[in-house]
């Protein structure tokens, strides 16, 4: 199973960041409208599926990292 971080929207594409951190641009509309960077995505038989338990687990790190660091 191949995994995606979003990194950013550029215009009409999606710049996502592969598991070897390679870079890559898709159409923009591939990817659910509430799609923000950090999100998690896989790559399922074409069709990119965000990974909500991925993604959460993520963003509560960074979270907390952010907390630690302004403490």
């Amino acid at each position: 199973m191949n995994s995606f971080v979003l990194d950013r929207f550029e215009g009409g594409f999606a710049v996502l960041e592969d598991e070897n951190g390679e870079l890559h641009n898709f159409p923009r509309e591939n990817f659910p409208e509430h799609s923000r960077e950090g999100d998690i995505f896989t790559l399922e038989n074409g069709l990119f599926k965000l990974d909500s338990e991925n993604t959460q687990k993520k963003h509560e790190q960074n979270r907390s990292l952010l907390d630690d660091l302004f403490k």
